[in-house]
């Protein structure tokens, strides 16, 4: 079975039928721009933004061993997580390296978990790799839900447009069923890299319904469905690691800046010697950090980076800034080589030279 596959959003032909210039990325299987990718980053970052991430890795877990089985076998501590909460958690290999990075909410009769688009078959046959007699049962969701992330810093107030009263008084962390007009849906409030964002989901209809109602309201708020090349745009500048960029098995947690996902409270995991091993003796050697080419540069994400002919790390995630009108970058670096104002060497497959320079995440805009 392949580590990745493509996976088109059961909400794809919705957007197709209301946008009638999308443009589609690369492989299909997702919308770059909906209407303009500069105006969706302004959403973004000053308004009010929904992505589509229908097509993440959705699972169920059913049985009365799910929740401590997976506290068993991934990094964050589950055992007790109420009914209706939520957690982020990260499982990794025998080596501390990242499998997937999932979201797991607690619903009672089942665990939902979503998890990244490209890992959906490597997730659900890790987690089936050791079950043995537990009471555990695992159902591929993908295709029977919709999902949605509500970003923005006008988010909560365009909830409370969209769903008014029932809108009101989100806790952190815990999924609520909001309603208004027939229009049914879930939603969790979290931060996560010190963003708020809300996650909504429901049954493919739910999301529809959903949709259907937010392009009827008349409003004052800068509101945008925001595509992959504005959001890969955003979480440059935010720090926000993504699968296969940052994401993936050639990572540790601490490399990936996923370290806040890791109980150092609880007993062993998969992989927790070596990450224990690494925060005990404080043996971590690389660092996400962020790079600012210094001049226009026509280069992909495949760049390694160089500091006076030593290898420094590798670039993860190529942008362009619509602000600074640079490529600015995600990159895993040694950590000799890692702090802000660094001046490195990028160098692409055809060994042309790009002087960048190293900084803090976030990133400036």
């Amino acid at each position: 079975m392949s580590d990745t596959v493509l996976r088109i959003s059961p909400m794809m032909e919705f957007f197709k039928s209301v946008y009638q210039n999308i443009v589609l990325n690369k492989t299909g299987d997702g919308i770059s721009v909906y209407t303009g990718a500069k105006q969706e980053y302004e959403a973004l970052t000053g308004g009010v933004a929904l992505r589509d991430i229908s097509n993440s890795g959705i699972l169920e877990l059913h049985g009365k061993d799910s929740l401590e089985y997976l506290h068993r076998i991934s990094t964050n501590s589950l055992v007790g997580l109420p009914a209706q909460n939520s957690a982020a958690t990260i499982f990794t290999n025998e080596k501390g390296r990242i499998i997937d990075r999932t979201r797991v909410v607690n619903l009672q009769d089942y665990l939902l978990i979503s998890g990244s688009s490209v890992y959906a078959n490597k997730l659900q046959s890790w987690i089936n790799r050791y079950i043995i007699m537990e009471d555990i049962s695992l159902k591929d969701g993908f295709g029977s839900y919709s999902f949605f992330e509500l970003l923005g810093p006008q988010a909560e107030s365009f909830l409370t447009l969209i769903f008014g009263s029932s809108a009101d008084g989100l806790e952190f962390n815990v999924a609520r069923k909001l309603e208004a007009e027939g229009v049914k849906i879930n939603i969790l409030k979290v931060i996560e890299f010190n963003q708020k964002k809300f996650v909504l989901w429901g049954s493919v209809e739910e999301g529809f319904n959903l949709l259907k109602h937010i392009g009827s309201q008349e409003s004052v708020f800068d509101f945008r469905v925001a595509g992959e090349e504005a959001y890969e745009v955003f979480r440059v500048i935010k720090g926000i690691p993504a699968a296969p960029n940052e994401i993936n098995d050639t990572y540790n947690p601490y490399e990936a800046n996923l370290i806040e996902d890791v109980s150092f409270k609880k007993g062993c995991y998969i992989g927790q010697e070596v990450i224990a091993r690494l925060d005990t003796y404080d043996k971590v050697q690389k660092r996400m950090a962020g790079v600012i080419f210094d001049d226009k540069a026509e280069v992909s994400a495949s760049c390694r980076l160089f500091y006076e002919g030593n290898e420094a790390g590798r670039i993860t995630t190529m942008a362009r800034s619509f602000h600074l009108e640079k490529e600015i970058a995600l990159c895993v670096l040694s950590r000799a080589y890692s702090q802000a104002g660094t001046k490195l060497t990028a160098v692409d497959e055809n060994g042309k030279e790009y002087p960048v320079t190293v900084c803090n995440l976030p990133l400036r805009k």
